[in-house]
């Protein structure tokens, strides 16, 4: 294996190797997304009603930051409403600035999780896999529209 900026990715005969973003694992290890993720998963989220309805029940500006699984390396991704501007953009920096603006954090392990649907937002911040930072009150109010673009992004990422 390979360490190649961001995550650790297969280079083996295995056929899988480079697929590791379509499928979501390569030889055990889940890459956290890089640039060619974020392009192919907002091309698919580009124009959809219904991530545009939920970018904008959020109100405020979202971020995701995926980290590896030993924390040493992050991806800060900014969701946008995937009409005039794209639905899934890579921001640069490690920090937002902004009282508005709503940051979600996860391990690339937790994140793969919520993607493939076998644990949902509400329970992984309740057991502090995902940490926020917002209000309160804006983290109830974007409960529900988080959910719905969580299993967007996941169905983008399968290629549903």
């Amino acid at each position: 294996m390979a360490k190649k900026g961001r995550g650790v990715l297969c280079e083996s005969a295995d056929p899988r190797g480079r697929q590791a973003y379509e499928t979501g694992h390569a030889a055990g290890v889940v890459p956290i997304p890089d640039d060619a993720w974020v392009a192919r998963v907002s091309g698919r989220l580009q124009g959809n009603g219904e991530w545009g309805k939920a970018v904008r029940d959020v109100g405020d500006p979202l971020f995701l930051k995926v980290k590896s699984e030993d924390e040493s390396a992050s991806v800060l991704l900014q969701l946008g409403d995937g009409s005039a501007a794209p639905a899934v953009t890579r921001y640069p920096g490690e920090r937002v600035e902004g009282e508005d603006a709503i940051v979600v954090s996860m391990r690339v392990d937790t994140w793969e999780r919520l993607l493939n649907g076998t644990q949902d937002l509400m329970s992984a911040f309740m057991g502090r896999d995902v940490k926020a930072k917002a209000s309160m009150m804006k983290l109830m109010r974007i409960a529900n529209p988080a959910e719905t673009l969580l299993r967007l992004v996941g169905e983008a990422q399968r290629g549903a």
